[in-house]
């Protein structure tokens, strides 16, 4: 669980980079500035869908991360990548004492 909590922290701080990128090419007024922000964007795209699939690949080796995902998929909306996010940010309801629920 440690190393799946780890890739989704970095998975988060690519998707940070990315909508900064975004930003700055969307700011950019020379032509020449875009080629930069534009590379680094592609770079982190890939990163991105890197970091999905391992987390795809780590969360059904985990017979209970895979089953609580599962429950989740079926949400319209709900993908899975969304659906891996509870199940690693927090532990199962049925786990936590009040305080911590809260």
């Amino acid at each position: 669980m440690p190393e799946i909590r780890a890739l989704h922290l970095a998975r988060l701080r690519l998707i940070k980079g990315r909508a900064a990128c975004r930003n700055r090419l969307h700011k950019a007024r020379n032509r020449v500035v875009p080629a930069q922000p534009g590379a680094r964007l592609r770079q982190l795209e890939i990163r991105i869908g890197q970091r999905d699939a391992e987390l795809v690949r780590l969360v059904m080796e985990d017979p209970a991360l895979a089953h609580s995902c599962g429950i989740r998929l079926p949400i319209p909306g709900i993908g899975p990548v969304a659906a891996i996010a509870p199940g690693v940010e927090m532990p199962e309801p049925g786990t936590m004492d009040g305080k911590e629920a809260a």
